[in-house]
C-alpha cells in the first residue's frame, strides 16, 4: 500500500485533532481516494461519546495519491498526541509532505516539513508518527453504524452560545436534559436539590426530510404534534465534549433526539448555504452521545 500527499491546510487537521483529543487518545485514521476519516469509537457505547469525522481530501491536500489492494482504502490506528505534534511542527511551514512509509520494518506516517529560517535558508525536518495498519477484515467495528430514526430533529443555535451555557450549567448538575419539538423550540435544563435552571430557544429550524433518504410517511417525527417535546438526558460532560467542535467553526449542527437510544449531532463544516439543507461535501462530524438512566 502507498500514500503520499502535500498537506495544504494543516491548521484544519489540527483543529479537528484538538476536538477529538478531548474524547480519546487513540484514533482510527481511514484514508480513501476522496475522503479522510477519523473515528473515535469505543466497544461499549454506554461508556462515552463516539465520533465519526470525514473531510474532503480536496480541501486538505494537493497531489494526493493513494494505492492499496483494498480498493484504495487504508485503515490506520494512530496516537492523537503524536499526530498533533507532527502537524504543529508544520503549521507555519513552507511545505509539508505526508507519506505512509516504514522505518526499521514498522509502519509510520512520515512528515517531511520544510521551514524557512530568518535568513531565508530552507530547513528540512522529518517527523515519523508510528501507526498500526488495520486489516480489512477488522475494520467493520470502526464503521459508522446506521443511526436510529429520531423522534425530533432540529438545527441547533450557534455553537459558542451552547458552549457558554453548558460551561455555566456544569456547576449545577452532571445531568443535562435537552428537549426539542418539531415547532422550532429547544430547551436545555439542569437541576439539583436547590435550584433548576432552564434556557429556551425559539424560532429554530426543523429541516424537511429528504424523501430519497427516508420514508417520510412512517418517520417518527412526521406523526408528532409540533408542540410535543422529545427529551434526552445525558451526562453534561459528554455534551461539553461535543461543543468542543466550535474550533472547526461549524456552519450547521443538526440535533437528532431518539428518546429510547441516543442523542446524535451532525456537525457540518464549510457549508455556506443559509437554507436548512445539510451540505457535507466539504466535511462533517457525527457525535453519538449515550442517554443516562434516571
Amino acid at each position: 500500500m502507498r500514500m503520499r500527499t502535500k498537506i495544504t491546510h494543516p491548521s484544519v487537521l489540527m483543529k479537528l485533532g484538538h476536538t477529538l483529543e478531548r474524547l480519546h487518545k487513540q484514533w482510527i485514521f481511514h484514508l480513501t481516494p476522496d475522503r479522510l476519516h477519523f473515528t473515535v469509537s469505543k466497544a461499549d457505547f454506554q461508556t462515552g461519546v463516539q465520533v465519526w469525522a470525514q473531510l474532503s481530501t480536496d480541501t486538505l491536500f494537493e497531489d494526493y495519491r493513494i494505492e492499496s489492494a483494498s480498493d484504495n482504502h487504508i485503515w490506520l490506528e494512530v496516537n492523537g498526541d503524536h499526530l498533533l505534534r507532527a502537524l504543529k511542527s508544520g503549521s507555519k511551514s513552507v511545505q509539508m509532505i505526508m507519506r505512509l512509509s516504514k522505518k526499521e520494518g514498522l509502519p509510520v506516517l512520515s512528515f517531511t516539513i520544510t521551514n524557512q529560517s530568518r535568513t531565508g535558508k530552507l530547513v528540512i525536518l522529518v517527523q515519523d508518527v508510528p501507526v498500526r495498519v488495520i486489516s480489512p477484515e477488522k475494520t467493520e467495528e470502526f464503521r459508522e453504524p446506521v443511526a436510529p430514526e429520531p423522534d425530533v430533529h432540529i438545527l441547533m443555535p450557534p455553537i459558542l452560545t451552547l458552549r457558554t451555557i453548558a460551561e455555566r450549567m456544569k456547576s449545577i448538575s452532571q445531568r443535562l436534559i435537552l428537549s426539542a419539538n418539531m415547532g422550532g423550540q429547544l430547551t436545555m435544563s439542569v437541576s439539583n436539590d436547590i435550584v433548576k435552571v432552564q434556557t429556551f430557544f425559539n424560532d429554530l429550524i426543523n429541516p424537511q426530510l429528504d424523501p430519497t433518504q427516508v420514508d417520510v410517511a412512517t418517520h417518527p417525527s412526521t406523526g408528532r404534534s409540533r408542540t410535543e417535546f422529545a427529551e434526552a438526558e445525558v451526562d453534561i460532560r459528554d455534551f461539553i465534549k461535543f461543543v468542543q467542535c466550535y474550533q472547526l467553526h461549524p456552519s450547521k449542527i443538526l440535533c437528532c433526539i431518539n428518546e429510547r437510544h441516543c442523542l446524535i449531532f451532525y456537525v457540518v463544516v464549510g457549508d455556506d448555504d443559509d437554507g436548512d439543507k445539510l451540505d457535507d461535501r466539504f466535511g462533517s462530524l457525527t457525535y453519538r452521545i449515550p442517554l443516562r438512566a434516571r
